[in-house]
């Protein structure tokens, strides 16, 4: 791996920054890509009435939300300081993926299991969906983590 500090060039080092960047969304943009997948399944299934929003339209329409605001979380990240609204509604575009990721992890995950455990009959299935959004969840909370550690350590370094 590269270490960052070797870099010389000022345009080298934004593009360092900018291509770790890409790859700590893209880990973002997986679990989202699996949630969209799961909320045009379950639109199929329950069709577009509205009494399925929680486990239908959400997904679908929250996972498209994450995949769309980490680039413009992106660009306003590298864009020069000033004052716009613009730059304001891209920096506040980061709480759109932890926000659907503890959706995730608290309806799929947490509400999962405690249906599971609270049905007559045990149901493990239910149970085991629910781990897997926990486990969705928490990986998109650390990815996010990770990509605003990054972010963070660039414009410190001035690199962004």
């Amino acid at each position: 791996m590269i270490d960052p500090a070797q870099l010389s060039s000022p345009t080298a080092q934004r593009e360092w920054v900018d291509g770790t960047a890409r790859q700590f969304s893209a880990g973002v943009d997986g679990p989202a890509c699996v949630a969209v997948i799961y909320g045009v399944v379950e639109l199929f299934r329950h069709g577009l009435a509205l009494s399925g929003l929680p486990s239908t339209y959400l997904p679908l329409l929250g996972g498209a939300a994450v995949i769309a605001s980490l680039p413009i979380h992106l660009h306003t990240a590298k864009a020069p300081d000033g004052r716009s609204w613009a730059l304001a509604a891209g920096s506040l575009a980061i709480f759109v993926p932890y926000l659907f990721s503890l959706y995730l992890m608290g309806f799929f995950g947490v509400w999962a299991i405690y249906r599971a455990l609270t049905a007559h009959p045990f149901a493990l299935g239910h149970a085991l969906a629910g781990a897997f959004w926990l486990v969705v969840g928490w990986f998109m909370l650390s990815q996010l983590h990770r990509y605003q550690t990054h972010l963070i350590n660039a414009r410190k370094a001035g690199w962004i």
